[in-house]
């Protein structure tokens, strides 16, 4: 806590201090509102060993006098909040307790000893249980409980019914509801069961593409094509040499029908953005679709093992990397094949939508060459892949499929529904990300 009254720095916290020793003079007293407490050890302050700081374990918190902090150290407001640079180079974001009306600093020093950064942890259920005691808790599971039976009402309404009487010999009151909403958060299942709709936003439609502002010659295109076999799954995947755009299609074999059927929607893709498509480059799998492909007037070239690698191939073992490290970065080693399948489509559309510096533009992504369309951080970049999501759906008639917890596929609508058996895609306007720090509740 950064204390604009205190005339010194007081600490509970062994870790922040370093040095300690006993005082040689007796201590000093500690006088606030609570009372006084005599505290004999003096140490220095880590992260800035100018800092002189008083510990005694009896403490409830760590204070930092504000004035003392301002004369060693970098003290600069941001907003609503005091950001202190120290002297090892640390940095600290005090911010403002509308509840308690102070500036503080939320640090676990016990798992982040050396942290260099900005830190701020998410209080978890068993950390905002130690703040109340043992009575106020079985009073907060006891109001979290009437609140399940009652078929979770707004806050407003338990509140109301329990501080008017309406329920007789209510053991519960408006303060316990109030504890239960600090310790654990929002009711997980009340957030399946009702969701005021909200009207749905203007679609605006992507500005044309930038074609113009590249050289011309890359307006006539060579697509290379290639299958490629992920956990038994295969895909056909294109891409354009110049401007490194991307499509990967889900396919059950490589047959001159699937492959035409992949490729068709592509190709009148580019020629709808105004690229006319002069040649398709594929190995020998190819082949049998030659017929299709050339009877709708583009020139299908079959090329040698590794004429078409350097493009193909390459884009393969990117497009890997980025689906691997997906994957590594979730809590699974194995995904069922509508997730593999998501999984790839996924990685290709954040390809598509950030400029390669081997492409013809650095500053362009593909996705905007070819379309117009740019990431929205809003709309895009809200959610990871594989994150567990509350999706609602207000127009349904249903009351007993409410398609409750579903995992995100991506970011944009399209998510996999984990009440089926074997899992469909999803797509809602809506969706919750429940908070898992505050899971450990009653329910």
């Amino acid at each position: 806590m950064l204390d604009t009254s205190s005339s010194g720095n007081f600490f509970k916290s062994r870790e922040l201090v370093v040095e300690l020793e006993k005082h040689k003079r007796g201590g000093t007293t500690v006088t606030c509102n609570a009372g006084e407490v005599k505290v004999d050890e003096k140490g220095k302050f880590l992260p800035d060993r100018d800092l002189t700081i008083w510990y005694d374990k009896r403490l409830i918190a760590n204070v930092l006098s504000f004035s003392q902090v301002k004369q060693t150290c970098d003290v600069e407001m941001i907003g609503e909040k005091f950001v202190v640079t120290w002297k090892d180079g640390t940095k600290w974001d005090f911010k403002h307790s509308s509840e308690f009306g102070f500036y503080y600093s939320d640090t676990d020093w016990s798992k982040n000893k050396h942290c260099d950064k900005h830190v701020l942890l998410a209080s978890t259920a068993k950390y905002n249980k130690s703040k109340f005691t043992l009575r106020d808790v079985s009073k907060a599971n006891k109001a979290r409980n009437l609140e399940a039976i009652l078929s979770f009402p707004s806050t407003r309404q338990y509140k109301g019914a329990v501080e008017s009487n309406v329920i007789l010999d209510c053991p519960v009151r408006s303060h316990d509801i109030e504890i239960a909403s600090k310790i654990y958060g929002p009711h997980t299942a009340a957030l399946a069961g009702k969701t005021t709709r909200r009207p749905s936003k203007e679609v605006l439609l992507p500005s044309p593409p930038p074609f113009l502002s590249i050289d011309p010659k890359y307006r006539r295109i060579c697509i290379c094509v290639d299958v490629l076999t992920v956990d038994g799954l295969k895909f056909i995947t294109t891409i354009i040499p110049a401007i490194k755009h991307s499509t990967i299609t889900a396919i059950e074999a490589a047959t001159s029908r699937n492959i035409w059927a992949a490729m068709k929607p592509t190709i009148n893709r580019y020629k709808r953005a105004g690229f006319t498509v002069d040649e398709v480059r594929g190995d020998g799998e190819f082949e049998a679709a030659k017929p299709v492909i050339e009877a709708f007037g583009i020139n299908l070239r079959v090329c040698a093992n590794n004429e078409n690698g350097p493009y193909v191939e390459r884009y393969h073992r990117i497009l890997q990397e980025r689906m691997r490290g997906l994957l590594a970065n979730s809590a699974f080693n194995k995904l069922p094949k509508v997730l593999t399948r998501a999984l790839a489509k996924y990685a290709t559309f954040y390809l598509n939508h950030l400029p390669w510096n081997s492409g013809v533009s650095k500053t362009l992504s593909p996705a905007y060459i070819v379309s117009g369309q740019r990431l929205d951080y809003k709309n895009h970049c809200q959610l990871e892949f594989l994150e567990y999501v509350h999706v609602h759906n207000p127009s349904s008639t249903n009351i007993f499929c409410n398609k409750d917890l579903v995992k995100n596929i991506k970011n944009v609508k399209s998510r996999m529904d984990l009440n089926t058996t074997a899992g469909t895609l999803t797509s809602r306007q809506q969706c919750t990300v429940p908070d898992f720090e505050k899971f450990e509740s009653p329910h």
